[in-house]
């Protein structure tokens, strides 16, 4: 499967998980939904120290809270292939996607345990 058909994947997975209440929530999250996409569909075995290597092995990874984030931006956000996410402390977040020209669009968002999203 491709990986634009996984990444759909990925977002109907998250819209269904409940939201999370802190940024350790978000990451349990991210984790949760790429794991299940990315083992059905990458034919590829996860590498637990991916976020380590920033090795590219034909699997998607989200970020992992050891990654460092981009510096002085908030909330906290975190650059990987062709994206970005943005997570805060209530467990709001999104991704973005990062054309070639660096223009960014927002592909998937969701409000923390709160009901609240940062970008409000």
């Amino acid at each position: 499967m491709k990986r634009s058909e996984r990444l759909q994947l990925i977002y109907k997975e998250l819209e269904q998980l409940p939201p999370a209440a802190s940024a350790l929530g978000v990451f349990q999250l991210l984790e949760k939904a790429f794991d299940k996409v990315e083992d059905l569909h990458s034919g590829v075995v996860k590498n637990p120290d991916a976020h380590k290597t920033r090795a590219t092995d034909g699997r998607m990874y989200p970020p992992h809270p050891e990654m460092k984030p981009i510096p002085n931006v908030t909330p906290t956000t975190y650059r990987h292939v062709g994206h970005k996410t943005a997570i805060d402390s209530n467990g709001s977040f999104r991704i973005f996607q990062i054309e070639a020209d660096l223009t960014e669009t927002v592909v998937f968002e969701k409000r923390g345990a709160d009901n609240k999203g940062y970008w409000e």
